[in-house]
């Protein structure tokens, strides 16, 4: 009942690390602007689930934001207000970041920049819809296809193929930067943070797995499953430590 969780997702799976970084550092700079009472009322949009989508088809970044409050701001000058605003903030009251938060406020700043001056180049070898945009528009200016072709949307989907997807081909060549290396990403898959609710979820599931007992698990709520079926919640998303999951499998 004290928490919420809010789930930040859009549309397509990003593949480069670089957006992935930008989306989730940015959200958690604004998140803390935010709380801090530092968001200005003006810049509220008026629709922002339609917003998201026009501005994702805006490839020129040139389109128009309507705001709440009945004004218009273009789609490059919103996202400098949220950086000025991050910056603002991070500078008064003397945050701490990571830095992770500090690669991610760099390559920020520069993206803003680089499109304000109508150079994309930058970003066409980091940022998916820029890898993507290239590589749809040289398959069909060599195809003569147009954009509404079915080729074209079946390789935008095969683009983000997690398994064996057209992104693994062209990171290699385009030499699209990492921003965590291989052997941490593998690490991640199996080791969870170890000061969050996520370790005493993985120690459920591996406990699980050692004993060959089927179970079911969501973000909060742990379950044994069979004729004598149980569960636990997890409430809170920063307790790490509770004696009950391995109750939960080992009741006796």
């Amino acid at each position: 009942s004290r928490f919420r969780r809010l789930h930040v997702i859009s549309a397509d799976s990003n593949r480069s690390q670089t957006p992935m970084l930008l989306k989730i550092a940015t959200m958690d700079l604004i998140l803390a602007v935010f709380e801090l009472g530092g968001l200005p009322a003006q810049l509220r949009i008026a629709n922002p689930m339609r917003t998201i989508r026009d501005v994702s088809r805006d490839l020129e970044l040139s389109g128009l934001v309507e705001l709440e409050n009945g004004a218009t701001i273009k789609t490059l000058d919103l996202q400098a207000w949220y950086l000025e605003l991050v910056n603002t903030n991070l500078s008064r009251f003397e945050f701490e970041i990571s830095a992770l938060h500090h690669q991610a406020l760099e390559i920020w700043s520069r993206l803003v920049t680089d499109f304000g001056n109508s150079d994309f180049e930058s970003a066409d070898t980091m940022l998916d819809w820029r890898i993507k945009y290239r590589l749809l528009s040289n398959y069909a200016k060599a195809k003569g296809l147009d954009w509404g072709d079915p080729e074209l949307t079946q390789l935008d989907f095969k683009y983000h193929d997690l398994n064996h997807g057209l992104f693994e081909i062209l990171r290699s060549e385009l030499g699209v930067p990492e921003v965590v290396s291989g052997t941490v990403a593998a690490n991640a898959k199996v080791e969870p943070p170890q000061t969050t609710r996520a370790k005493l979820r993985g120690d459920f599931i591996a406990g699980a797995e050692q004993i060959g007992q089927s179970i079911a698990v969501d973000w909060m709520h742990l379950k044994v499953l069979g004729p004598d079926e149980r569960s636990l919640s997890l409430a809170d998303p920063n307790v790490f430590e509770d004696d009950r999951v391995s109750s939960l499998l080992h009741p006796n």
